[in-house]
């Protein structure tokens, strides 16, 4: 039973890693061309791989793990298998890292936080070039990043160097600036991962020069290529978008990364942070002499930005779990509140995320105020009228979940209007969609369908006139009370006096 609960962390970090990489998989927007079938869209690494024991100049041949293990699992047959097999590489980064984090903290918390903090941060993994060897190398490079033991260091960069060698070099490169500035680790254990590594490293070349020998590789190099051409070509890509060169990792990427190296000068480990920026230095002029963008820059700096964040966030946590501690009483009272309005939150949440989605795709199909040209101006790439309709769906949701408005009568019925209002125009867009198509409404009819919508909503919302007129009208309420008491009374009165003379009579009658 313990060693169940053990293992119940690492297991639920696992499937956290394998959601998160399943979600950011399927955010990239060229996922579809990838598997489009036509003569252009050739994958030439598939060709390669079906051809791998052949003799060949390509300088893409310097990648043949990847190639390899396609061939011999029969995964090359067409571009669209081959693609499907990166791609289920692509998605066991995650994995890969969530597991290798657990190795190398032992402990979930942590392993959780490099995995949430590099899934948030790294751009390659929602923007990925599917068909390359780089999702593998990534996760080699950054398995390696991640170990002390020699041979799992051997192990990792041979089998990154097999991977992609020449990227692999820069890649190692920058990560042994930071293993030789490595805070509270010993001189000696450095020294051994340098030494591990670069041997698999060495390894990995061996072992593709006589690949290259056997089966007669004759192969233009990368390096072949930048000396081969001139400067200028780089310089004028380069000032072709300046802007573009330098945010090509992404401004989440980039803060984050800057901040971390912010922390470690503040924290006088000025040695670490210097290895940090000669780190990121090297990704970019790596970046600077090829032409592929993203994907050069994001396998060069994967696993320095891994262990990176591993040693911030060994270093930090001892201060999360004070301040927890710290929060722990707040944490609970906010917890209790929770639960006693589970209810409401169970019915506010999906009843907002609803709406928004009814709404906003309603828009979408021009069945709300699209043709305001206010709407579609954008801010940060987002219209204004979805900033909006996010705002009023968090109204709703705080309104259903919060006592206090809850009990505020103008809340309830400001939020009742945000609510309907736009339903009650989309129905009547829809209507007239249907009955005239080729007719659209005139300013006048919107005007008139908007204050229909609001008195409709008034009715079905059951808000009673009389609460919004003693809500507005506070100052007459002693007044109106006060008649209606003297009614009362005079009425009382009335009512006794009948009462009294039926009783007369009655007894006048008898008497008789």
């Amino acid at each position: 039973m313990e060693q169940i609960e053990k293992r119940w962390p690492g297991f639920l970090l696992l499937l956290f890693s394998l959601g998160t990489s399943l979600n950011l998989f399927f955010l990239n927007h060229h996922l579809a061309g990838a598997f489009e079938s036509g003569d252009k869209n050739i994958e030439w690494y598939a060709v390669f791989s079906k051809n791998i024991f052949q003799p060949t100049t390509s300088y893409i041949a310097e990648s043949i793990l990847l190639p390899l293990a396609a061939k011999l699992i029969g995964a090359n047959d067409s571009t669209q298998s081959y693609r499907l097999f990166c791609a289920l590489i692509t998605i066991s980064m995650l994995p890969v890292l969530a597991g290798t984090a657990q190795c190398f903290f032992n402990h979930a918390t942590k392993a959780f936080l490099l995995v949430l903090g590099f899934a948030v941060s790294f751009t390659y993994l929602s923007n990925y070039q599917l068909g390359f060897p780089d999702p593998l190398t990534i996760s080699l490079l950054m398995f390696t990043a991640l170990q002390r033991r020699p041979l799992y260091l051997f192990l990792g960069a041979s089998l990154a160097g097999l991977s992609h060698f020449s990227m692999s070099v820069v890649a190692l490169t920058a990560v042994s600036m930071l293993w030789i500035s490595l805070p509270e680790t010993s001189k000696k254990a450095r020294i051994q991962m340098l030494k591990s590594a670069w041997c698999g490293l060495i390894m990995s070349r061996l072992l593709l020069a006589l690949w290259f020998n056997l089966f007669e590789y004759k192969l233009t190099t990368r390096s072949d290529i930048v000396f081969q051409s001139s400067w200028s070509l780089f310089i004028t890509r380069y000032n072709q978008s300046a802007s573009a060169f330098w945010l090509t990792p992404g401004i989440l990427f980039l803060t984050s990364y800057f901040l971390i190296v912010i922390y470690f000068a503040l924290k006088q480990k000025t040695s670490f942070a210097l290895s940090l920026i000669a780190a990121l230095s090297l990704a970019y002029v790596a970046h600077f002499f090829t032409f592929d963008g993203l994907r050069v820059f994001a396998v060069v700096i994967s696993c320095a930005y891994a262990l990176m964040m591993a040693t911030f966030i060994e270093t930090i946590y001892p201060l999360l779990v004070a301040r927890a501690n710290y929060l722990t009483p707040y944490l609970s009272n906010a917890t209790q509140t929770l639960t006693s309005q589970k209810l409401y939150i169970g019915l506010g949440f999906p009843t907002s995320a609803v709406w928004l989605f009814f709404v906003s795709n309603a828009a979408d199909k021009g069945l709300f105020i699209n043709e305001l040209p206010l709407v579609h101006l954008r801010v940060l790439d987002t219209r204004l009228l979805d900033y909006a309709l996010v705002a009023a769906s968090l109204l709703i949701l705080i309104t259903a979940v919060v006592p206090r408005l809850r009990a505020n009568s103008l809340t309830v019925f400001a939020t009742k209007i945000i609510f309907w209002t736009p339903v009650m125009i989309i129905g009547s867009q829809y209507l007239r969609q249907l009955l005239y198509p080729n007719v659209s409404f005139a300013i006048w009819t919107k005007v008139a369908i908007l204050t229909t919508a609001m008195i409709v909503v008034a009715l079905i919302s059951k808000i009673e006139l009389s609460n919004v007129v003693r809500l507005v009208c506070h100052n007459h309420r002693s007044n109106l009370l006060d008649s209606l008491n003297n009614l009362s009374r005079q009425y009382m009165v009335w009512q006794k006096n009948r009462l009294t003379r039926k009783h007369h009579q009655s007894q006048r009658l008898s008497k008789r």
